[in-house]
C-alpha cells in the first residue's frame, strides 16, 4: 500500500501501519513541524478513531479505510460550510465503487439508509487567521458486521457490494475528488456552486425530519440547503434554517 500511495502525486504521504487516530496523527506532525504544506496521512488500522460530537469511529481490525487530508490555507472565511462540500467530493469518489449512495446532512455517506462513511473536520487556528484545516474520512469498507448497537445503522461497501476493494484506490479517488469539491468552495466560499448537487444527493430532501436542536425539538420537511450549508426545513410555522444539531430522519440510521 506504501508503493501504491506514492503514486499519488500529493506533496506530502504519511502511511502508518497503526496509529491512535489519522487526525491526531496528522496535528502532532503539524506540531512537530513534519507538515508545512498539503498531506494526507493514512494507516492500515486506526485504534481511536472520532467523529463528530466526539463519537468514536469504530475500525474494526484495518477493515475501514482511515484517510486524513491537511490544507495549508492562511487567511480563509466561512470554513464551517467546507465539510458539505468535503461530503460531495467524497461521494463522487465512492460513486466509482458502489451505488445507492446519498448524503444525510451535513456530510454522512449512506447506503440505503445506513452509514457508510463519516468526515471529521477541524481547524488549527490563530487570531484571524487559519494555519491548517484537517479532514478526516472514516470509510467501512471490508466489514463484515457489526456490534448490535450499530447493525441497523452501519454498512460497508463489502456487505453492499460482495466485493473487495484496492484501498489505494479508494484513496486515491478521494483525493482527487475532495481538490475538485475544494477548489471549487474555495473560489466562491460558500456553497452556491454546488447547491443543486448537494440537494440531488441529499436523503433528508423532501422526507420527514426531526430537528434535535437544544432550544426544543421539532418536526419538519427538508426541502434542501441554503448557499451557506443550512438545512431547510418547512414547518407549520414556516421555513426553518438549521445551521447545528441533530438531525433524524425516518428510515436512515433506523
Amino acid at each position: 500500500m506504501t508503493n501504491d500511495l506514492a503514486q499519488l502525486g500529493r506533496p506530502v504521504v504519511f502511511f502508518f501501519n497503526e496509529t491512535d487516530s489519522t487526525n491526531t496523527a496528522a496535528k502532532r506532525l503539524i506540531l512537530e513541524g513534519k507538515i508545512s504544506e498539503d498531506a494526507v496521512i493514512t494507516c492500515a488500522r486506526q485504534t481511536n478513531g472520532r467523529g463528530r460530537r466526539g463519537r468514536s469511529w469504530l475500525d474494526d481490525g484495518g477493515n475501514s479505510l482511515c484517510v486524513t487530508l491537511v490544507k495549508k490555507l492562511g487567511i480563509a472565511e466561512h470554513l464551517e460550510r467546507l465539510p458539505l462540500a468535503v461530503a460531495l467530493g467524497v461521494y463522487d469518489a465512492l460513486s466509482s465503487f458502489s451505488t445507492n449512495l446519498g448524503i444525510k446532512w451535513p456530510n454522512d455517506i449512506v447506503i440505503g439508509g445506513k452509514k457508510v462513511c463519516g468526515i471529521l473536520t477541524e481547524m488549527s487556528t490563530q487570531i484571524d487567521y487559519i494555519n491548517h484545516i484537517v479532514v478526516g474520512i472514516g470509510i467501512n469498507v471490508h466489514n463484515e458486521q457489526f456490534p448490535e448497537e450499530l447493525a441497523d445503522r452501519a454498512t460497508s461497501l463489502y456487505l453492499e457490494s460482495g466485493q473487495h476493494f484496492n484501498r489505494a484506490a479508494l484513496v486515491e479517488a478521494v483525493c482527487e475528488n475532495f481538490e475538485l469539491y475544494y477548489e471549487q468552495f474555495m473560489r466562491t466560499q460558500d456553497l452556491s456552486g454546488l447547491q443543486e448537487e448537494y440537494d440531488n444527493y441529499l436523503v433528508n430532501r423532501g422526507r420527514q425530519v426531526r430537528i434535535l436542536d437544544p432550544q426544543g425539538e421539532y418536526e419538519g420537511i427538508a426541502r434542501g440547503i441554503t448557499d451557506k450549508g443550512e438545512l431547510l426545513v418547512e414547518t407549520t410555522e414556516g421555513i426553518r434554517k438549521v445551521d447545528s444539531g441533530e438531525v433524524s430522519v425516518r428510515g436512515i440510521y433506523g
